[in-house]
């Protein structure tokens, strides 16, 4: 698309991955192993859709699916952070325990 100026409306883009992901976790959420391996094949696949020549794109299922591939990537990275800050307050829990 080079040489095309297009205008997004951010806001809308940012409502609709927040709704898109309190959808998401609504169900029952995969363990990070199994997200990741799903983002994984959901960009592959996406990339192909995309890299198809010779074919017309359909911009809505290739936005949809981007979407897709962004809520996934939020819920992984909100998984990892909980996950992170458990074990940083175990560590703190346990340094802790050692002091007294």
């Amino acid at each position: 698309m080079k040489g095309i100026n297009m205008t997004v409306d951010i806001s809308a883009l940012f409502e609709g991955l927040r709704l898109g992901l309190l959808k998401f976790l609504t169900k029952e959420q995969p363990l990070p192993k199994d997200a990741a391996k799903q983002l994984k094949h959901k960009a592959d696949r996406l990339n192909l859709r995309i890299a198809s020549s010779g074919k017309p794109l359909d911009l809505q299922a290739l936005a949809d699916d981007a979407e897709d591939l962004a809520i996934l990537a939020l819920y992984l990275a909100l998984m990892l952070r909980g996950y992170q800050n458990v074990q940083h307050q175990e560590t703190r829990a346990a340094e802790t325990a050692t002091k007294h």
